[in-house]
C-alpha cells in the first residue's frame, strides 16, 4: 500500500504514549501484527518498537529480511521530515543500527529513503550530543554514505567539522572520524580528480584548516585513533586519499605551509616539547616530500618550490631545535629522533638539504649518525638502510660515517666476508668522486681493514651453518622466539584458539606489515610461511622446491616412498607412471563407484530424516568417501558406511590424529620421546594392521590379475594399473603398497573434509542451497536414477559452491618444502635448510583477488570472476609440477555425493556457523564436527462438515507417521485449552443459542484463538515436527460466512487469516450435511442444525484451492476413506524436500476475489 504523510493522522504525545510502555512482545507475534496491519499509524507505531523486542530476541538475517521486506521507508521518512522530533530520530536510527548490518545489498537498497530524515536530522537539530551524532552516523554509514547527495554529504561532513572544532577537549570518536574518512573518499570517488574536485574541497577550508590543527594539537593519541593523526603515511594518504594531495593543489600547499609553522611553534621551547606531537609533524612532513617524489609530473614548479619551501623551514627549524637540545642537554626520546631521521633522509633525497645553514646542517648529521649507530646496535636493517640509500644526497659526512658504514655492511652480511668487504668496497666506490666525504688516507684506511677482514683465518667457535640461518631467518619478521623453544611457548593448545591465533598473525603481518613472509621457530626449527601468491608462485612452479618438509617424514614409515614423500628422480618416475590412472577413461570408471557409495549414503542418512533429529554428518560423510577409496584404490569392498567398526577404518583413523600429533609437537620428533610418551607404540600397532591389510589385498589382486585378463574387466581399480606396471617390470609389491597406501591417505580424509565443510556452508546459506538444488533438480528432476558423469558436466553452479568452500576450508590447510640451497624471495636471503610452509587459506583471504575473502559466495567462481584472478590466490589442489594428481577425482566424487544429498534432502545446521570452527590437523576438519538436520516438519489440515470424520482419521494419520518415524502431532482448531482464548470459547459453544449470537466479536475471538498458535505451530515445524491440523482457517471462514451478517461476508472473514501459516496439504472430507447429519451425536450443538452446515458446505467449496487441497470421498467406510489418505500423505512425504520454507497464507490461498 503507496502511503504518505498526510493520511496518518498522528498525534506525536499519542505515539509516545504507545512506546513509552515498551511493551516487549514475542517478535514473531509482532511480525505478524506488522506484515498484516492496514492502519498506517500501527504500521509506525510496531516498527518503532522494533527496538524493544530485539532486546529480548535475537534478530537473525532471515528474520530482519522479513523486516525489511515490508519496511516503509519514505512513510517514515517524510514522517521524520514533517514532525523533526529528535526521539523519534533516536528509535529510528537505533532500529536502522540493529537490522541493516543483517541485511543483504538488495534489501539495505530499502533504507535509501531513510538518508535524508536522518541527514535533516544531524545538519538541523539542537542540542545534540556526541553519542547522538554517532547514532545518526553510524546508521548513515550501515546504509551507505555513497546514497547521500554530495551537497547533503558536504553539509554532513561541515556539522562533524564543526562538532570537531567545538569539542577540543576530547578527541573525536573514532565513528566521527571513520566517517569523515567515508565521506572524504566518497566526494573523491564522484568527481573527476583534475576538473571538480577542487570546487569540494575547498568549500570548506577554513573547517578543514580547523580540523588539522585540531589533530596537531592532540598530546595523546590513543592507539585506535592513529590511522587518523598521519601515522602509517600520514593525513593525506589515511583521510584525504593520496590523489588529493595532487588534486587539490592549494589545500596541499596549505597543509606543506601550516606543518613547517607549526614545528616552529612545538620546537620554541625544548624543555616543554610533547613527543608525540613532533612525531606527527615529522610524519606529515616526510609524506608531502614522498608526494613532491611520486608525483613530480602532476605538480607544477611554483607548487614544489612553495612546498619545498615550507619543508625547508620545517628542516632548519629541526635543526636549529637539534642545536638547542645539545646546549641546554635535553634527551631527545627515541621515537622524536627516528621520526626525524626519516624526515630528513627523505628531504635529503630531493636536494632539500642544499640550503640548510652549515652549522645546523652539522648537528642535524650528527644527529642521524646518532640514529643510525642506534638501528644499527637493535639490527634494524631495513631502517638504517635507508640512511646508508642517501648517503650520496647529503652534502658533506665526516669521516666517522665510515666505521659506521662498516658495522652496517657487517649487520647485513656478518658471516660472507667475501659479500661483505664486496659490499663495503662498493659504497666507497660510489663516494669516490665525492672528494669533500673524506680524505685519501681515511678510504685507504678503510680499504685495508676490509682486506684485513678478508683474508684473516679466525676460527669459527660456532657452526658457520648455525650462525648463518639463525641470522638470516632471523631478519624475517614473525612473533617474539625464545631459544630451544621457538614459537611454541606462544602457542595455544586448545586446536580452536591455536587456528585463531595462527590466522591473526596472519592477518597482522599480511595486511598491516604488508609483509609476503613470516617466520616461526618450531623448537629449534625454522618454519618461513608464504603470505602471498606472488612468492608462492615462484616456489611452487620452480623444479628447484620439490623436496617435502621434515614432518612429512613420520608419513615415510607408512607411505615409504610414495608419490607424496618421495623427491628428485625417483618421484618423477612415479608421477610419469601413476598419470594414467587419472586419464579421463579411468574417472569415468571410478565415477561408477562414486554414484553407488552416494547412493548408500543417502539410504542411511534416511533415518536422521525421518526423525528430524540433530546429528553429526561428518563421520558418515567420512565412511563414504573411504568405501570409495577402498573401491577404487584396492578394488574392495570394506563396507564401512554399514560395519562402523572395521579394524581397518579404526586403525586408518588413529594414524591421522597420531600424525597431527607428531607434526605439531616437534619435541617428539626425537624417537625415545615418541616413544616414551606412548604414541610411538598406538603408531606401530595401527600401521602393523594397514600395512598388512594392503599387502594381503594386493596378493589377492596379484592372484586374481595372472588368472584374468586385465583388459575384460568391466572395472579396473588403481591397484590393476600398478600390476600392470609391475608386468612390465616397473615396480616391486612394496612400490605398489607405498603408491596404494599413498592414495588411500590422499583421498579419504581430503574428499571428506571438503564435503563436509561445503555442506555446512549450504546449510547456513538456504538461497544458495536452494540454487544449487534447483540446479540439481533441473538435471535429475524426481527420478532416483544414478549419476553419470555427463550429468555432472551439467551441474556447474554446484561445482562453484565446492570451489568456494575450498577456498573458505581448504582439505589440506598447508604444505612444505624444505629448501635444498638459497633462495632470495619477497626481498629477503631464506638460508638453505629451511622449511618453507605454504598455507592455501592465507592466499584464498587475498584481498585483490577476493573482496570480501571470509564469505561464502559462489559467485566468486564465475567464469567472468575467475578471468584475471592470480591463479596463485586459488590452489587447494596445490599448484606447479607437485601439484594433487587426483583433484579432478575428488572434484567428481564431492559433485556426484553433494548431488544425491541435495536431490534428496534439505540440510539445516544445528549450530552457529562460527561456533564449528576449522581446525588444522593433517587434514582441515570441522572442530564439532557436522552437526545439521534435515529437513522441516509438514502442516496438514483436515477440513469438512462436522461428523465427516476429521477427528478420527487425524488420529489414524497421526499414528501411522508417528510409525514410521516422523514426529507428528494434532492440534485442534479451536484449541479450548489455549489460555487466552480458549476459556472464552469453550463457555460460547457450551451455551450458544442460535449462530448469530455475538458473530463479529465471536469470529475475532476464533481468529486470535489461531494466532495465538501460529508461532508455536512454526517452531515445531521448524524442528521437524509434523502437524496435523483437526480444522483451521478454511472451517473458520466457511462458518462465519455462513451467518448473514454483511460484515462477515466471505472476503471480509478471509482477510483476517492473511498472515497465518500455510498448510502444505489440506486433505477434504467430502460429505454433505445429508451424509453427516446421520451420523451418531450430530446437532448436539446450535452450529450443526442441518440449515446452516448446508451454508458451510457451500463456503468450504467457494475457497476449496487445487493447488495444495485433496479431495477425499468421506461417505466410505473409515478403513476405505484411511487408504486414501495414506496415499495422498506418502506423496507429499515423499516429495517433502520440493516444499521448501514453510509460507503465509494470502487471499489468494483462498480463491476469494
Amino acid at each position: 500500500m503507496d502511503l504518505s504523510v498526510k493520511d496518518v493522522d498522528m498525534d506525536m504525545d499519542e505515539l509516545k504514549a504507545e512506546l513509552e510502555s515498551k511493551e516487549k512482545i514475542p517478535f514473531e507475534v509482532w511480525l505478524h501484527e506488522y506484515k498484516s496491519s492496514d492502519n498506517p499509524f500501527k504500521r509506525l507505531s510496531l516498527i518503532f518498537k522494533l527496538p524493544f523486542c530485539c532486546e529480548q530476541f535475537d534478530l537473525d538475517e532471515r528474520k530482519a529480511k522479513e523486516v525489511a521486506e515490508h519496511f516503509p521507508s519514505n512513510l517514515i521518512s517524510q514522517f521524520l521530515l514533517q514532525q523533526r522530533d529528535e526521539d523519534v530520530v533516536d528509535l529510528v536510527v537505533t532500529m536502522v543500527n540493529i537490522l541493516v548490518p543483517l541485511s543483504n545489498d538488495s534489501e539495505k537498497e530499502k533504507f535509501r529513503p531513510l538518508c535524508e530524515g536522518i541527514r535533516e536530522s544531524l545538519c538541523e537539530g539542537n542540542g545534540l550530543t556526541e553519542n547522538d551524532v554517532e547514532l545518526r552516523l553510524n546508521a548513515l554509514s550501515h546504509i551507505g554514505v555513497q546514497y547521500l547527495s554530495v551537497d547533503d554529504l558536504n553539509a554532513v561532513l561541515n556539522i562533524l567539522l564543526g562538532f570537531i572544532k567545538d569539542n577540543v577537549d576530547q578527541f573525536p570518536s573514532k565513528t566521527i572520524m571513520s566517517f569523515v574518512v567515508a565521506g572524504l573518499k566518497s566526494l573523491s570517488n564522484v568527481f573527476d580528480m583534475d576538473n571538480q574536485l577542487n570546487a569540494v574541497a575547498l568549500s570548506w577550508p577554513a573547517t578543514l584548516r580547523t580540523v588539522i590543527e585540531r589533530l596537531l594539537r592532540t598530546y595523546s593519541i590513543p592507539d585506535e585513533y592513529t590511522s587518523f593523526a598521519f601515522v602509517s603515511g600520514g593525513l593525506t594518504s589515511q583521510i584525504l586519499g593520496p590523489s588529493w594531495v595532487v588534486a587539490d593543489k592549494k589545500l596541499f600547499q596549505l597543509l606543506a605551509s601550516m606543518t613547517s609553522g607549526r614545528i616552529r611553534i612545538v620546537t620554541e621551547d625544548p624543555k616543554k616539547i610533547n613527543g608525540d606531537e613532533l612525531v606527527c609533524c615529522f610524519q606529515l612532513a616526510e609524506t608531502f616530500v614522498q608526494a613532491i617524489e611520486d608525483e613530480k609530473n602532476d605538480i607544477n614548479d611554483e607548487l614544489a618550490t612553495a612546498v619545498g619551501k615550507s619543508m625547508q623551514q620545517m628542516a632548519s627549524f629541526c635543526c636549529e631545535y637539534l642545536g638547542t637540545c645539545g646546549k641546554e642537554q635535553v634527551v631527545l626520546d627515541i621515537g622524536i629522533k627516528l621520526a626525524f631521521y626519516r624526515f630528513i633522509c627523505m628531504f635529503a633525497s630531493v636536494g632539500g638539504l642544499e640550503i640548510v645553514s652549515k652549522e645546523h646542517l652539522n648537528g642535524t648529521i650528527g644527529a642521524l649518525l646518532d640514529v643510525f649507530e642506534y638501528t644499527i646496535s637493535q639490527r634494524d636493517h631495513k631502517t638504517a638502510g635507508l640512511f646508508v640509500m642517501h648517503i650520496p644526497d647529503f652534502p658533506s659526512l665526516p669521516t666517522s660515517t665510515l666505521a659506521l658504514l662498516l658495522k652496517y655492511v657487517q649487520l647485513v652480511f656478518p658471516v660472507d666476508k667475501e659479500l661483505c668487504v664486496s659490499q663495503f668496497s662498493q659504497i666507497l666506490h660510489d663516494l669516490k668522486g665525492r672528494k669533500q666525504f673524506f680524505t685519501q688516507e681515511s678510504l685507504q684506511s678503510a680499504l685495508t681493514f676490509a682486506n684485513n677482514i678478508k683474508n684473516s683465518e679466525m676460527r669459527e667457535t660456532i657452526s658457520s651453518f648455525t650462525i648463518r640461518l639463525t641470522y638470516y631467518i632471523g631478519k624475517i619478521p614473525g612473533p617474539f622466539s625464545l631459544p630451544i623453544v621457538g614459537t611454541t611457548w606462544q602457542f595455544k593448545w586448545k586446536i580452536e584458539e591455536l587456528t585463531e591465533q595462527l590466522l591473526q598473525w596472519q592477518i597482522y603481518y599480511q595486511t598491516t606489515m604488508k609483509e609476503d613472509l613470516i617466520r616461526i621457530w618450531l623448537g629449534p626449527f625454522p618454519i618461513v610461511a608464504v603470505l602471498s601468491p606472488k612468492a608462492t608462485k615462484a616456489i611452487l612452479e620452480s623444479n628447484d622446491y620439490l623436496t617435502k618438509g621434515d614432518e612429512y617424514k613420520i608419513m615415510e614409515r607408512w607411505l615409504g616412498q610414495g608419490l607424496l614423500t618421495s623427491k628428485g628422480d625417483k618421484w618423477r618416475g612415479r608421477r610419469k607412471m601413476i598419470t594414467p590412472a587419472f586419464h579421463f577413461s579411468m574417472l569415468n570408471q571410478y565415477h561408477q563407484v562414486h554414484d553407488e557409495e552416494a547412493k548408500i549414503l543417502v539410504d542411511v542418512l534416511e533415518k536422521f530424516a525421518i526423525s528430524g533429529e540433530t546429528f553429526d554428518g561428518y563421520p558418515y560423510i567420512k565412511r563414504c568417501a573411504l568405501d570409495i577409496i577402498c573401491a577404487t584404490a584396492m578394488g574392495i569392498k570394506v563396507d564401512a558406511q554399514t560395519y562402523v567398526d572395521h579394524p581397518y577404518v579404526n586403525a586408518v583413523k588413529q594414524m591421522n590424529e597420531l600424525s597431527f600429533v607428531y607434526s605439531r609437537m616437534p619435541w617428539l620428533w626425537l624417537k625415545p620421546i615418541w616413544y616414551l610418551s606412548g604414541f610411538g607404540q598406538k603408531y606401530d600397532a595401527c600401521l602393523k594392521l594397514v600395512t598388512d591389510f594392503t599387502r594381503n589385498v594386493i596378493k589377492q589382486r596379484s592372484d586374481e590379475f595372472h588368472s584374468e585378463n586385465l583388459n575384460d574387466k568391466k572395472r579396473m581399480a588403481f591397484l590393476d594399473l600398478l600390476l600392470k606396471v609391475k608386468e612390465e617390470g616397473g615396480l616391486d609389491n612394496e612400490d605398489i603398497r607405498e603408491e596404494v597406501d599413498t592414495f588411500m591417505f590422499e583421498g579419504h580424509d581430503t574428499t571428506s573434509s571438503g564435503m563436509a565443510w561445503t555442506l555446512w556452508c549450504l546449510a547456513h546459506f538456504p538461497e544458495y542451497q536452494r540454487k544449487a538444488w534447483e540446479e540439481v533438480d533441473a538435471v535429475f528432476g524426481g527420478s532416483s536414477r544414478g549419476c553419470t558423469v555427463d550429468d555432472l558436466k551439467r551441474l556447474p553452479y554446484l561445482e562453484q559452491c565446492v570451489k568456494e568452500s575450498l577456498r573458505l576450508f581448504p582439505p589440506v590447510p598447508f604444505f612444505t618444502r624444505k629448501l635444498e640451497k638459497d633462495i632470495q624471495c619477497a626481498g629477503y636471503t631464506v638460508p638453505k635448510n629451511t622449511t618453507l610452509l605454504l598455507s592455501p587459506g592465507t592466499l584464498h583471504t587475498d584481498l585483490q583477488s577476493f573482496s570480501d575473502p571470509y564469505k561464502f559466495n559462489p559467485d566468486n567462481f564465475k567464469t567472468e570472476n575467475i578471468h584475471g584472478r592470480d591463479a596463485f590466490s586459488y590452489i587447494p589442489f596445490s599448484a606447479g609440477p607437485r601439484n594433487c594428481i587426483g583433484q579432478k577425482f575428488a572434484l567428481m566424487e564431492e559433485k556426484t555425493i553433494l548431488s544425491w544429498i541435495l536431490r534428496v534432502y534439505e540440510v539445516r545446521p544445528a549450530m552457529n556457523f562460527k561456533d564449528n570452527c576449522p581446525c588444522p590437523e593433517i587434514i582441515l576438519k570441522p572442530s564439532k564436527g557436522l552437526p545439521i538436520t534435515m529437513p522441516r516438519g509438514i502442516f496438514i489440515v483436515f477440513e469438512g462438515l462436522d461428523r465427516s470424520g476429521k477427528s478420527t482419521q487425524s488420529k489414524k494419520i497421526e499414528a501411522y507417521l508417528n510409525g514410521r518415524g516422523y514426529p507428528a502431532r494434532i492440534q485442534r482448531y479451536p484449541d479450548r485449552e489455549e489460555p487466552t482464548t480458549g476459556p472464552k470459547i469453550d463457555e460460547f459453544l457450551k451455551t450458544a443459542k442460535d449462530v448469530t449470537q455475538d458473530a463479529i466479536q465471536i469470529h475475532n475471538l476464533f481468529v486470535e484463538n489461531r494466532k495465538c498458535l501460529d508461532a508455536k505451530i512454526r517452531k515445531e515445524i521448524s524442528e521437524g515436527q509434523t502437524i496435523i491440523a483437526d480444522r483451521y482457517s478454511f472451517s473458520g471462514v466457511a462458518y462465519s460466512a455462513a451467518k448473514d451478517i454483511p460484515e462477515l461476508s466471505l472476503s471480509k472473514a478471509c482477510k483476517s487469516e492473511v498472515g497465518l501459516l500455510k498448510p502444505d496439504l489440506v486433505l477434504f472430507l467430502k460429505a454433505d450435511s445429508s451424509v453427516t447429519s446421520k451420523r451418531e451425536e450430530f446437532g448436539g450443538e446450535a452450529f450443526e442444525k442441518e440449515e446452516f452446515q448446508n451454508k458451510v458446505y457451500n463456503n468450504i467449496m467457494q475457497v476449496f484451492n487445487q493447488e495444495f487441497w485433496k479431495e477425499v470421498n468421506a461417505s466410505q467406510t473409515i478403513d476405505e476413506v484411511f487408504e486414501d489418505i495414506k496415499k495422498e500423505v506418502d506423496v507429499l512425504m515423499e516429495s517433502r524436500k520440493q516444499l521448501g520454507d514453510a509460507r503465509d497464507f494470502s487471499l489468494s490461498d483462498f480463491n476469494v476475489r
